[in-house]
């Protein structure tokens, strides 16, 4: 079975208004926000770039290597491969 990363981004303009929505809802903080440093890697020619493919190097509280694929949108939701 593959991996897939099902992706849908929402603007929201008042981040702090939602917190603490949802922190009236029930909802708990499980993690403090956290700085994280992203780098993309590809060839000299950018064959992952002319594929639309992706390898990434992630490091939040942890270190995460990550491919993936080519996507494809259908309804404003964004799906493709991911191997993480």
């Amino acid at each position: 079975m593959e991996d897939q990363e099902l992706e849908v981004k929402f603007y929201v303009a008042n981040l702090e208004f939602h917190r603490l929505r949802l922190l009236e809802l029930g909802a708990q903080e499980v993690q403090a926000r956290t700085h994280e440093m992203n780098l993309r890697f590809d060839t000299h020619e950018g064959e992952l770039t002319y594929k639309m493919q992706a390898l990434r190097l992630r490091q939040d509280t942890a270190a995460r290597m990550t491919y993936k694929g080519p996507s494809e949108s259908k309804d404003g939701v964004r799906v493709r491969q991911e191997i993480e």
